[in-house]
């Protein structure tokens, strides 16, 4: 996973004139074959969804496609591809805080210092040097609208658990 990751980071980066709507729609087509897919080859499942939580879904799926991903790709091309993956992987750190906050999930301490760490070379690699850290000069604006972006995630994905 972490390989595959780091791939489409780096081949994000070498698009010169990627549309952020033209990857919504394939975001919305992969989406599409995967709930499909889902259906058919997961025995007893089914993806229902209480039709009281339609607007709310509706509202995340717009954030998270259209907001998080232009913040994404905007960022992308103002920062270096070491930065966004670092600073993406922190969406784990966001989900379980959410977590916490709006569903009252735990977290053990081993989780919360791993979450610590994360956090910790999420900065370092942000600030660049040490004293640029101690300075508290953290990243640059790409930096900043990739964080955006993974926090818009991590919120649609807390939100859509709480209204399934």
């Amino acid at each position: 996973m972490v390989v595959a990751w780091a791939g489409m980071i780096v081949w994000t980066k070498s698009w010169q004139e990627v549309q952020v709507q033209d990857f919504v729609v394939a975001e919305a087509l992969g989406l599409a074959v995967a709930g499909v897919l889902w259906c058919l080859l997961v025995p007893g499942h089914s993806l229902r969804i209480p039709p009281k939580s339609l607007p709310g879904l509706a509202a995340v799926a717009l954030t998270t496609s259209f907001a998080a991903l232009y913040l994404w790709f905007e960022g992308l091309r103002r920062t270096s591809t070491v930065s966004a993956s670092f600073l993406g992987h922190t969406q784990l750190v966001f989900i379980a805080t959410l977590g916490a906050i709006r569903l009252g999930e735990r977290m053990t301490r081993r989780e919360i210092m791993g979450a610590g760490l994360m956090i910790l070379s999420a900065l370092l690699v942000s600030a660049r040097h040490l004293e640029a850290l101690m300075a508290l000069r953290l990243g640059n604006e790409g930096d900043l609208m990739v964080l955006g972006a993974t926090v818009l995630w991590a919120y649609g994905a807390v939100v859509s658990k709480q209204l399934l």
